[in-house]
């Protein structure tokens, strides 16, 4: 399978395509004007909790406040509980409660950014997620017999409650450098948490490649 990128720049503002077999997969918008936000993790200090809606106020240092649901909470994923969809957000979290967040959705209007629990800092082959303790293959995949493959040869490098998303790039890709990747992600973790471990909530822990950086 081959993939392209495709990028183009204006004066304030960088889009780029990611194809693969010229069919168009992601689509990436940057602008000067519009830091980027997607994909960079923050200390958040959790502002309010509206039970009735199964969701959260997270405060992350913007000017408005960051929107988590109780499905994208790291402790509600890692539940193993088989009624753990009746449970009621306050089982989760509270306000005051400091909490690693992502921003998955740039805020619009007057609603901010739409947030989750388990971090995913991305690389070409794989995207490696700290805590999320499972592992998944690109649909895009379609041989089962490589996606086993795949996913019984990389559970074995994964450490303690770690997961991981194998890409379809990683089809191609030599064993080596995948397990290269996922070491320089693994570190690129460790250094940022314990660097901001001790830090007072809200502030940016991680900051989210540019689309130069990237592409």
């Amino acid at each position: 399978m081959k993939q392209t990128i495709m990028m183009t720049k204006g004066i304030n503002k960088r889009e780029a395509v990611l194809l693969e077999d010229r069919e168009v997969v992601e689509w990436f918008l940057e602008s000067d004007e519009l830091p980027q936000l997607v994909g960079s993790v923050f200390k958040g200090k959790v502002d309010k909790v509206l039970p009735g809606m199964q969701a959260a106020f997270v405060d992350i240092g913007l000017e408005k406040n960051g929107f988590l649901h109780r499905d994208e909470l790291l402790s509600y994923h890692l539940d193993q509980a088989s009624n753990k969809e009746n449970k009621n957000i306050s089982s989760y979290i509270s306000s005051g409660m400091e909490i690693a967040v992502q921003v998955t959705k740039e805020g619009v209007g007057t609603k901010g950014p739409r947030l989750t629990g388990v971090v995913a800092l991305p690389g070409r082959q794989i995207v490696y997620m700290p805590e999320a303790g499972y592992i998944a293959v690109s649909r895009r995949i379609e041989s089962e017999e490589k996606r086993t493959h795949l996913s019984e040869l990389f559970s074995r490098s994964l450490e303690a409650e770690e997961g991981l998303i194998i890409r379809t790039q990683a089809v191609e890709s030599k064993v080596e450098d995948i397990e290269e990747e996922l070491k320089f992600l693994r570190s690129l973790w460790r250094e940022t948490h314990t660097q901001h471990k001790q830090g007072k909530a809200p502030f940016l822990m991680y900051q989210s490649s540019s689309l130069i950086e990237q592409c």
